[in-house]
């Protein structure tokens, strides 16, 4: 039971599992000794349950990339991926939204199709988001029994999933030529264009592949490009080989000086404002110095690095790892939480050159990120 009680605590239940879980505490209490700490439990089970189904789109600031039209959705996104085990897809999904809709029709991910039906036919945000996730979950599984990579996936978006198999009979990785050759030679005459037509198609995309041009009826042999455009500050740093331990990069509060409750106060690292539960990565390889609980931090990671860096993830609703941990660049280390000195969820990152915990020895973590104001 515990094991499940942390899967609701880090919003990875369904909301199946919730009320389950709730139900079997209640039912236990007549049926055991333990009745008063059971009591306890379902309590604390129900109250979790309303907080995390009342998740809210405030507090989200604006990314770098993303539009903010498709940006205050991202708590629906987090909900939705978290039912198919695929939190860490997030930001390509908010990508594909960017590229489909900019976050400016109801059918926000261009789902309709997806699921069967005339195209718009979804008239509302989360229904649409809902679908287009169940949609990218399902081609996700088929690319991953099939062996092809992600960007097969994020195509096929566009074309179908039966893209999917054509690359994995074809070296099972996506490149603009197979791309191109699925639009021209399967798509476009499947829906009349036998002679391979094509039609002026010039933006930074399409001319930086050579290929200004799309094939009638043929999908868009471009749509991996157009999604990456969206990705390259969510999914990567700026320096030192260092990669962002949430995306796309949602900056609630910068480092250095800044007034908090009247009074200027001294901010060591930056905050991420991101829903809570969401799942964490360590920014480098490393070893873990520290997995505790802190009165300001609440509960907070420390991870050395080769370089002699160090990094601090605090306010976890959960840490994943334990002192003496070694972890990969990219592992999760912890979800989003709001514990400790904090008024709401959000990661607080610190890094700096040493263990010394000293002023003296921290960097603004937006600098080392490549994060720009």
């Amino acid at each position: 039971m515990f094991r499940k009680i942390l899967r609701v605590i880090t919003g990875e239940a369904t909301k199946r599992e919730k009320i389950m879980l709730a139900l079997k505490a209640f039912g236990s209490l007549f049926f055991t000794t333990g009745g008063l700490f059971l009591v306890f439990i379902f309590v604390s089970v129900t109250m979790i349950v309303s907080m995390t189904n009342s998740s809210k789109d405030e507090g989200v600031g604006s990314a770098e990339n993303i539009p903010a039209d498709v940006l205050k959705w991202e708590s629906y996104f987090v909900r939705e991926a978290q039912k198919y085990d695929i939190v860490d897809h997030v930001p390509i999904l908010m990508a594909i939204t960017t590229v489909e809709t900019g976050g400016r029709l109801p059918d926000i991910m261009q789902s309709s199709e997806s699921a069967g039906l005339p195209m718009n036919t979804i008239d509302n945000e989360p229904d649409s988001i809902a679908q287009g996730v169940k949609h990218y979950a399902s081609a996700l599984q088929l690319s991953e029994a099939a062996g092809t990579d992600k960007w097969t996936v994020v195509q096929a978006y566009n074309f179908g999933t039966s893209y999917i198999g054509y690359v994995s009979q074809r070296g099972k990785t996506h490149t603009i030529d197979l791309a191109e050759a699925y639009s021209r030679d399967v798509v476009a005459p499947s829906l009349g264009n036998v002679l391979g037509s094509t039609y002026r198609y010039v933006n930074a995309v399409s001319e930086a592949n050579g290929r200004p041009y799309l094939y009638w009826n043929g999908g868009n042999f471009h749509y991996v490009d157009l999604v990456r455009q969206y990705l390259s500050q969510g999914e990567v740093g700026g320096n030192e080989g260092f990669i962002l331990p949430l995306s796309p990069p949602n900056i609630t509060s910068w480092f250095g000086m800044r007034i908090l409750g009247g009074v200027e106060q001294f901010h060591r690292g930056i905050d991420f404002g991101h829903p809570q539960g969401t799942p964490i990565k360590a920014i480098a390889d490393g070893v873990v110095i520290a997995s505790e609980y802190h009165n300001s931090w609440g509960n907070y990671v420390r991870i050395e690095h080769a370089n002699g860096y160090c990094s601090l993830y605090a306010h976890n609703v959960l840490n994943n790892v334990k002192v003496g941990d070694q972890v990969k660049q990219g592992d999760i280390i912890g979800h989003v939480g709001n514990t400790g000195n904090s008024f709401g969820a959000h990661l607080h990152l610190e890094i700096s050159t040493s263990r010394d915990l000293t002023a003296a020895s921290l960097l603004d973590p937006a600098e080392v990120l490549g994060i720009s104001r």
